[in-house]
């Protein structure tokens, strides 16, 4: 069933102040370096994080406080136990949902990248790696069997648990204007909402122990990986692929990279 606490226990345990377990002392300095896939600047998007001090605290506060607890920590080993996902694996993140709709209803700039562009970005990184298994999470079940026709040399595997048809975006969610998640959430029963909780938690932890990842960070949950994932590194930064906006934090205000958004997007 769904959890009655209806609160962060449902899916984390509780941080103590007198607890200081997973927040190492001496934080290891990422230094200033040129991407080691060779990317632009537009796709190197910690360019502007890797030495910053503001990234080093974001990773630190991201793996001190994302503590999945017992529940999440058992679904997530038994999604890799059950689809045979390997030690090493990259990991890639497809918003092709409510994502791809954002812009008909608000000015947020955000948008949907075709399957090509993340091939392209998922083949450099298996070339750089030498790892040909990718962990893909997406809300898009039709994603998944395009990006394997584009990739016929790498292996995917996906939490085949996800309700993805529950996340396409219905003609009548586009008429209505309520297309975002977040709305249909608001209306599901408890187990609905749970259920949708833990798929995303298991996703966030596999992607996060992936030896490299590609997504978007106009999505919280890229930037939250590359986070998490350096933390769980200890320091050594995740590297990482972001298709359209460099990794910001801003406290949730308007930031400004540029022309292309403008100052539209609040991270």
């Amino acid at each position: 069933g769904g959890c009655e606490a209806r609160d962060f226990t449902c899916a984390f345990d509780p941080v103590s102040h007198c607890n200081r377990t997973g927040a190492p002392l001496a934080y290891p300095r990422m230094e200033a370096q040129q991407h080691p896939w060779g990317m632009d600047e537009n796709y190197a998007a910690c360019a502007q994080g890797r030495s910053n001090a503001l990234f080093h605290y974001i990773s630190t506060l991201a793996g001190f406080l994302f503590r999945p607890n017992a529940s999440m920590r058992r679904a997530a080993q038994e999604a890799r136990v059950r689809i045979g996902l390997p030690e090493q694996y990259l990991g890639v993140h497809v918003r092709n949902g409510d994502f791809c709709h954002a812009h008909t209803v608000t000015v947020d700039p955000k948008e949907c990248h075709p399957a090509t562009a993340f091939a392209d970005a998922l083949l450099k990184a298996a070339k750089a790696t030498g790892i040909t298994d990718v962990y893909i999470a997406t809300d898009n079940a039709d994603t998944i069997p395009v990006m394997r026709g584009l990739c016929p040399e790498l292996v995917f595997f996906f939490n085949k648990e996800v309700d993805r048809d529950w996340l396409i975006v219905s003609d009548q969610d586009l008429e209505s204007g309520e297309i975002f998640l977040e709305q249909r959430l608001f209306k599901a029963d408890l187990n609905k909402r749970q259920n949708h909780l833990q798929e995303i938690m298991v996703d966030i932890m596999l992607l996060a122990r992936s030896e490299a990842m590609v997504g978007q960070f106009t999505s919280n949950i890229s930037r939250l990986v590359v986070a998490l994932g350096t933390f769980l590194r200890s320091g050594e930064l995740l590297p990482f692929v972001s298709l359209d906006h460099p990794w910001c934090w801003n406290g949730f205000r308007p930031t400004d990279f540029g022309v292309k958004f403008g100052k539209n997007f609040w991270c």
